[in-house]
């Protein structure tokens, strides 16, 4: 993870909490430095302040996003309003924090972000509506009916629409159809897992 605050304090006690609960964490005070830490290293989540001097925290994640697009971002404020929120889940932000947070709701937003971007497993169900998730997300890209794909995969509709709404755990050959059908590799559509 990388706390990105002006706030050294923030960072030191951000870093301190997560770190403590099993988490790599890197900590930057610029803007500047940050982007220079997302085009060097891979991020699963970036914690963002929105004040940040000489640039707003949504014009930064929107520098971020171009080093790297596939990393969530949970915004932090101790200025909470309806507007910042809204521009902050505009431009790419998965969650919005109000600082000062407590522990708990840190580790709750870090939590759900990981939960939805499937860095971690609760269940093997969590696991199996991932895998729906994102077969749902790849077809719906590709502007494709489920009735489509089941034809292209030659399985049933009914069933692919229990594998998308992670009803029914599909096999590996399933699968490996579907991203056939979806025209893409099986490793793009499983990949970080």
């Amino acid at each position: 993870m990388l706390v990105v605050d002006d706030d050294q304090s923030v960072c030191d006690t951000v870093r301190m909490l997560l770190e403590g609960n099993g988490y790599e964490v890197k900590t930057c005070l610029t803007a500047e430095s940050a982007v220079r830490a997302c085009k060097r290293n891979a991020f699963h989540i970036v914690l963002l302040d929105i004040k940040m001097p000489h640039v707003s925290g949504t014009d930064l994640l929107c520098q971020l996003r171009q080093a790297d697009g596939n990393m969530g971002v949970i915004m932090m404020t101790a200025y909470p309003n309806v507007a910042t929120a809204a521009e902050s889940m505009r431009a790419g932000g998965r969650d919005y924090i109000t600082k000062p947070f407590t522990e708990q709701q840190l580790l709750d937003a870090v939590g759900r972000l990981c939960g939805e971007m499937g860095l971690v497993y609760s269940s093997e169900k969590d696991l199996i509506e991932l895998v729906g998730h994102r077969i749902r997300d790849h077809r719906q890209q590709r502007r494709m009916t489920l009735q489509q794909l089941s034809e292209r995969a030659g399985i049933t509709a009914s069933q692919l629409s229990q594998v998308e709404l992670g009803k029914s755990a599909p096999s590996i050959w399933t699968v490996a159809r579907v991203s056939s059908a979806l025209g893409i590799r099986l490793s793009k559509l499983l990949e970080d897992l």
